[in-house]
């Protein structure tokens, strides 16, 4: 009976997750009952008159504070607890975590704190929002029934340390990946290549060239058209002091992966399929992006086949020309 009750009413019950989840980015505060309040004016007051204060501090803030589901212990411990159980509880009834499910409105809220560190932490925390997706260009060149795709990237570290991406991505039956290179400018002639290696023996090579200090870019087929794409390292901005003060981002890291992909659909519906990322850690892009199409994905999933040129021609079609 009450689990069908909490079912009758499932989008208030997913507010109050939310709530209890956001309860330090959308409240100032979790003691209502201004026992802190107290706490200070009875170093200067009488005991008594200290409850003058505490009592109109509860009644002004009451509709800015968190109330937690708890009464014991401090207020800001009761508030954490009702995080973590908030994310549990959400996990059960929806069948999937709430940083996924939830990730736009964690990020954003995480955006909207007062402090400039806890939205810094808030958002590496929540959405992974390490390393910006700068700019992206991609160039098709057909060939017959297949194109040769190059999806060139441009990324910039938002963080203080050194960031590493990582792109799981798959691609449709009888394409291949010919390439990869990164480097720091828009040459690729001047780029590390890489090399797609089978599982378990890249790791090997990705950590020996982290060790060395070179920049790695390893992409690693981990099943039947499925890889794994790292890149290391995005180097860090410097100077951040405060909220005015965040210094610059870091300096642009290139990366070009190439792939083959065939013809797919007829006539008006002829596209030729781009990779499908399953899983982005540490990368994201938002409205500053630089690339043609404005897509919430890593890329569009295909590119219309009219829209390129006859065999022996090349052309941008996201990104600049």
């Amino acid at each position: 009976a009450d689990r069908r009750a909490v079912l009758s009413d499932i989008a208030a019950v997913r507010r109050g997750l939310l709530a209890a989840r956001l309860s330090t980015e959308r409240w100032i505060d979790g003691d209502i009952e201004g026992r802190h309040v107290r706490e200070l004016w009875g170093e200067l007051v009488w005991d008594k008159l200290a409850e003058l204060p505490q009592g109109l501090w509860c009644v002004a803030m009451a509709p800015y504070l968190y109330q937690p589901t708890t009464d014991e212990g401090h207020p800001w411990a009761r508030i954490g607890e009702d995080r973590m159980w908030a994310e549990g509880a959400y996990g059960q009834l929806f069948d999937q975590p709430m940083r996924r499910a939830e990730r736009g409105v964690l990020v954003e809220a995480a955006r909207q704190t007062w402090s400039w560190r806890d939205a810094q932490a808030g958002l590496l925390g929540i959405g992974e929002q390490r390393v910006h997706l700068d700019r992206q260009e991609v160039v098709v060149e057909p060939r017959g029934d297949f194109a040769r795709v190059t999806i060139h990237d441009v990324y910039r570290d938002k963080t203080s340390v050194r960031e590493e991406i990582s792109l799981h991505f798959s691609l449709p039956q009888t394409a291949v990946v010919t390439g990869l290179w990164l480097g720091p400018g828009d040459d690729r002639s001047e780029a590390f290549a890489a090399v797609v290696a089978p599982r378990g023996a890249a790791q090997e090579v990705y950590n020996a060239e982290v060790r060395r200090r070179v920049d790695p870019a390893l992409l690693e087929a981990v099943g039947p058209q499925q890889y794994r794409l790292r890149a290391f390292p995005v180097e860090p901005r410097q100077g951040a002091a405060d909220v005015w003060h965040l210094g610059e981002p870091g300096p642009p890291l290139h990366l070009w992966l190439e792939v083959i992909v065939p013809r797919q659909g007829d006539g008006a519906a002829a596209h030729w399929p781009l990779p499908v990322a399953s899983e982005v850690r540490n990368l994201f892009w938002d409205a500053s992006t630089d690339r043609d199409e404005d897509v919430d994905a890593w890329l569009p999933g295909r590119i219309p086949a009219k829209d390129a040129p006859r065999r022996g021609g090349s052309a941008v079609v996201g990104g600049l020309r």
